[in-house]
């Protein structure tokens, strides 16, 4: 519970997180590729605080005895695995 008794709000909507953070809600965590289309919004704690979003692949496993099934998912763990190092090689903290 938060100071004020009520819970905190949880959202899994970035579209919701957006509204809310627009309607003065607080501080939101959204995308840049969304944030950066809405000119009221500002960047702020970009050099104090690192996001790293966590995804989770579900597949039903009856679907993985499937062999294409079963090479996409193998191909989308190995380009994840690739481009991780990449990604955070290329953050920017200084703007």
């Amino acid at each position: 519970m938060t100071t004020a008794g009520m819970l905190p709000p949880r959202w899994t909507s970035v579209h919701s997180q957006l509204r809310a953070t627009l309607c003065g809600a607080g501080i939101g965590l959204l995308p840049a590729f969304v944030a950066e289309q809405e000119p009221s919004l500002r960047r702020v704690l970009h050099r104090e605080v690192a996001v790293v979003p966590q995804f989770t692949a579900c597949l039903a496993s009856r679907r993985l005895r499937r062999p294409a099934a079963a090479r996409v998912f193998e191909s989308i763990k190995a380009s994840i695995t690739d481009a991780r190092t990449s990604y955070f090689h290329r953050i920017d903290r200084s703007g």
